[in-house]
């Protein structure tokens, strides 16, 4: 045993210094361009002219834009970002705010990714730039020895990036969001023997950069040690365990709009094919425009053919209709006809979102009831988004967000009015009726769960958890209407974070109860509070054209996406040869981790093997006898 450790540490020591040792160079200058003519992506001046705003509105967006720098403040002071990059680990996720400590749940710096881009919007231009140094200067989207949620991964941290390289053109963004995407290609996707990826999995640098980095021979000795210990929990899992052999809707079906803009950046199909696959997989299980909601990882078979608009599907429906839009893919109702841009895959993911709508949504997620003076002023009926019939959610809506953009893109070309179709108006009577909701609590804020009753409403999670799905219809909504009063109600609700949710020390926490402050708060600010619901809130309030409707389609994330306008007469796009280098304390602990198994597994043959051999020689001694 003494020999074992002994050993161990040697190599941990040996493979240290030779690391060290080795030539370390700067992977993102200018030099390391694919193509030496090339053009940046033109980013949004965040500098933007206030004075265009009227004097209520220009105080809102400032203070919005504070309530981002607190919660920025409280993250990297807690978390101490600078010494973790110094290190070169991966911060933690969350902010717990009243203990004052870090949180980690899906062990890739979560809030850090989902910050950037609303660092950037906000105008916090150095902290903007800490957060992409820390983001990109090193591999730490895929160098973790955990496994990791895919879906969760893929929203935040690949979208994060994408988003973040969206609006600012920073390329080592998108080398690090590209890094992310085929990580979760050659890990999750791999790991599957179906069309179906797996829910978790330990992630490792990609294969195509190894030959596009040969002369970072630092990034190429530490890479091959994080894919080694990835291969080995893999073939762990799959043979030794019954782990991670179902996935949600959502989780395998959310993959469709940042693979789709990867590939209209790059023009590589790989990354849209494999999210097309996916789509005409289930939908050939798909009833009414629902598809079955769990799914069997090792059959590619639905575990059962129940399906809803909630948790565990809801962002494959949204990007039904998202998809269609980001790649200009719009439904002229005047004309009677898909516009020319649209390729048949927009055309089957904006035929199934309409016959969700027509065949389910509308017919089974809206429930229309009163439910008393407490509420409002009137007793007429109020409709409200709904899953299972009577239960709402707060993440039902994002409904009237979703339903009111699928009805201006029936509109490209002005043809009709957005306020005569009647997608819309069930949009903005969902609104109404989540806006009740808000409006019943004795702190303005929605509890998170609850049930309606015959002319009655139940509270069954009282919890504000700081979500952002109210928020971002309001945004939507405003965007496409320029009805005032949707600035207003978001102006309510900022008051009631402020009043109800903020934590002086830094960040805000979610709230026990909607209905008695006085309970406290859960100890927690999770990372879409900064990604979506200040975001959303800073937008409403900023100039119309800032971040426009027009040019950007944002991710179920908040993460706002380009819409790309292929040219072929232009210059191609500056895209880095290489990715980021692996930090060591991960190809340390990854090293040390195959030092140990492959001990372990030598002992276990030895061990055998002494078995077997001193039994037969005691049976031979015993025939001798």
């Amino acid at each position: 045993m003494k020999g074992f450790c002994f050993v161990s540490i040697l190599s941990l020591v040996f493979v240290y210094f030779t690391l060290q040792i080795l030539p370390s160079e700067e992977w993102f200058t200018s030099e390391h361009y694919k193509d030496k003519k090339c053009r940046h992506l033109k980013p949004i001046n965040p500098n933007i002219d206030l004075s265009v705003l009227g004097a209520e509105r220009r105080e809102r967006f400032k203070a919005v834009q504070r309530a981002i720098g607190h919660s920025w403040q409280g993250y990297t002071n807690i978390v101490s970002l600078d010494s973790y990059w110094n290190q070169g680990f991966i911060p933690h996720d969350d902010l717990k705010p009243q203990s004052i400590q870090g949180h980690s749940w899906l062990h890739y710096g979560a809030t850090l990714h989902d910050s950037i881009d609303t660092l950037y919007l906000a105008n916090y231009t150095k902290e903007y730039e800490q957060a992409v140094r820390w983001s990109t200067s090193y591999d730490i989207q895929t160098t973790s020895p955990q496994a990791t949620k895919t879906f969760e991964y893929s929203l935040r941290i690949l979208g994060g990036l994408l988003g973040a390289y969206s609006i600012s053109g920073d390329p080592r963004l998108f080398s690090a969001a590209q890094n992310a995407a085929d990580a979760i290609l050659e890990g999750p996707f791999q790991a599957s023997p179906t069309i179906v990826p797996r829910p978790f999995n330990v992630l490792a640098p990609s294969v195509s950069s190894f030959n596009e980095c040969t002369w970072i021979w630092d990034w190429k000795w530490k890479a091959t040690i994080q894919r080694l210990y990835q291969a080995a929990y893999t073939a762990g899992r799959n043979q030794f365990t019954k782990e991670h052999r179902s996935n949600s809707l959502a989780g395998f079906g959310s993959f469709g709009l940042e693979f789709s803009f990867i590939s209209a950046l790059t023009g590589d199909p790989k990354y849209k094919k494999k999210s097309d696959d996916i789509f005409y997989h289930v939908q050939t299980y798909e009833k009414n425009g629902i598809i079955p909601s769990s799914w069997d990882v090792l059959t590619g078979l639905p575990i059962s053919h129940s399906g809803s608009l909630g948790s565990g599907s809801d962002s494959f429906y949204e990007y039904l209709i998202k998809i269609p839009v980001l790649n200009s893919c719009y439904y002229d109702d005047g004309m009677e006809m898909y516009t020319d841009s649209c390729t048949d895959s927009d055309k089957d993911h904006s035929k199934l979102y309409e016959k969700m709508v027509r065949e389910t949504l509308t017919p089974f997620h809206v429930k229309r009831q009163s439910i008393g003076d407490d509420i409002n002023s009137t007793k007429s009926q109020q409709s409200f988004p709904v899953d299972y019939s009577n239960h709402y959610d707060h993440l039902l809506c994002f409904l009237p967000g979703m339903l009111s953009l699928g009805a201006s893109s029936k509109y490209p070309s002005g043809s009709k009015s957005l306020v005569d179709n009647e997608q819309h108006r069930l949009a903005r009577q969902l609104l109404e009726g989540c806006a009740a909701i808000y409006r019943r609590s004795q702190t303005n804020l929605s509890p998170d769960t609850g049930s309606f009753r015959p002319g009655k409403f139940n509270v069954d999670d009282p919890s504000f958890y700081l979500r952002p799905e109210y928020v971002e219809s309001l945004f939507v909504i405003y965007r496409l209407t320029k009805d005032r009063e949707l600035q207003d109600m978001a102006w309510d609700v900022f008051q009631s974070l402020e009043k109800y949710c903020k934590i002086s020390s830094g960040g805000y926490a979610v709230l026990k109860d909607v209905n008695d402050h006085k309970k406290g708060h859960h100890d927690d600010m999770p990372s879409y509070f900064l990604a979506e619901t200040l975001k959303y809130l800073l937008l409403i309030f900023a100039p119309d054209d800032y971040v426009s409707l027009d040019d950007f389609v944002f991710t179920t994330e908040a993460y706002p996406l380009r819409k790309l306008q292929v040219n072929e007469d232009v210059l191609p796009l500056c895209f880095l040869q290489c990715r980021p280098p692996t930090p060591m304390p991960w190809t340390l602990l990854c090293f040390g981790g195959i030092i140990i198994s492959v001990y372990v597994a030598m002992f276990f043959v030895v061990s055998n093997v002494s078995r077997t051999f001193l039994i037969a020689l005691v049976n031979d001694k015993r025939k001798t006898l």
